[in-house]
Formats: C-alpha cells, structure tokens, sequence
C-alpha cells in the first residue's frame, strides 16, 4: 500500500480515541483509510466497521486487525476490531 491524498483519510488525528466507527465511502478508497484509522486508535481501542457484508469493508475490517495485531469479530452486517 502506496499512502495517498484521499480526502479526510490525508490528515494526522489529534489523538487517540477509544471508539471508532467506520462508515462509507460507499465508493471510496476504503483501504487508503488504514493508516490514518490505526493512528488513531488507542492501544486497547476498538473499532466498529459498518456494512461488512460488502467484500471492501471486510477487507478493511480485516486489514485494521492485521496491521494492529487485533482479533476480528464479523456480525451480519458490520464487524469488531479489538
């Protein structure tokens, strides 16, 4: 994964956070999003992706578990990371 500009993924988050829910682009570049997502969460955070019964966003849900060494949990239409 090459980083790039895409929108509000291009930013350094303020801080961590505990929670973080991650819903759409629809048509986005999902993936470009890790970076910017793993920065930002806490070291015991956990991180809700919605519409993980679409292919990109289990993949997403599935990259943000492998880049922070996290357990993955799928539900019927979202899933869990940590």
């Amino acid at each position: 994964y090459k980083r790039q500009a895409f929108g509000w993924y291009d930013w350094t988050p303020p801080r961590t956070y505990d929670v973080i829910l991650v819903d759409g682009p629809f048509h986005g570049h999902r993936l470009a999003g890790v970076d910017a997502i793993t920065t930002a969460s806490a070291e015991n955070g956990v991180i809700f992706v919605d519409d993980t019964n679409r292919r990109p966003e289990r993949q997403l849900a599935e990259q943000l578990a492998n880049r922070l060494n996290r357990r993955v949990t799928h539900h019927d239409r979202w899933s869990q990371v940590g």
